[in-house]
């Protein structure tokens, strides 16, 4: 019954966010705890719990959290909500974020997302989207903090993809169809990076990986 999601988080809390259809009266097994916070009630504990906002609002996450997000209804971050906006209208998923610190220190230090964390601390925003309608357009731009910074990123983003595609052996074409989509850019003190992946290959894609497969 969930025809949107979204996930929020400051780096320390993290709070889902979903609309449908949902019977808040139903909600939780027999003697589940109610827990009155202004004019809503949280259904859980301290850990967990959800509230309906509305009939079709649902927010799950731990009690302080959901308390603080009552709290500051109606009072968006502007600065996030004016990114929001520059995400393509046909996106299905999304992310942006006003700062990469808390992402940075959530990625291993190793690994092929080694460099990952590198990276987000050289960006000041970050926005991704994705449209899968017609195989998938994919976006990624970043603010950094300075334009020494955007053109080192770029740079640092062109020379992995072309290190992965000397890396990319003959039996794995579709790879190196997929490195040849990406587009990186860089003007001022900002990064992007565009990929425009054909149905076709994207089927290719997940096949490899398994992505959708039933198994017996």
């Amino acid at each position: 019954d969930v025809t949107e999601l979204l996930l929020a988080s400051d780096g320390k809390q993290t709070l889902t966010m979903a609309r449908g259809k949902f019977s808040p009266q139903r909600f939780g097994p027999s003697g589940a705890r109610r827990m009155p916070y202004k004019s809503y009630t949280l259904i859980g504990n301290e850990d967990a719990a959800v509230v309906f906002m509305d009939s079709t609002t649902a927010v799950a996450g731990a009690a302080p959290a959901i308390r603080a997000l009552i709290d500051r209804r109606g009072r968006a971050t502007a600065p996030l909500l004016a990114r929001v906006k520059e995400i393509p209208p046909g996106s299905q998923i999304w992310f942006v974020s006003a700062g990469t610190a808390g992402l940075a220190d959530q990625l291993p230090g190793s690994g092929l997302l080694a460099n990952l964390p590198r990276i987000l601390t050289m960006l000041e925003t970050l926005t991704l989207s994705a449209d899968l309608r017609s195989g998938a357009t994919l976006a990624a731009g970043g603010v950094c903090r300075t334009e020494q910074d955007a053109r080192s990123l770029a740079d640092a983003i062109r020379g992995l993809l072309g290190l992965a595609r000397l890396g990319t052996p003959n039996s794995r074409p579709e790879l190196l169809r997929l490195y040849e989509s990406i587009q990186v850019t860089n003007e001022q003190r900002a990064v992007r990076l565009q990929a425009q992946i054909a149905e076709d290959l994207l089927d290719v894609l997940l096949a490899r990986f398994d992505v959708g497969q039933s198994r017996p």
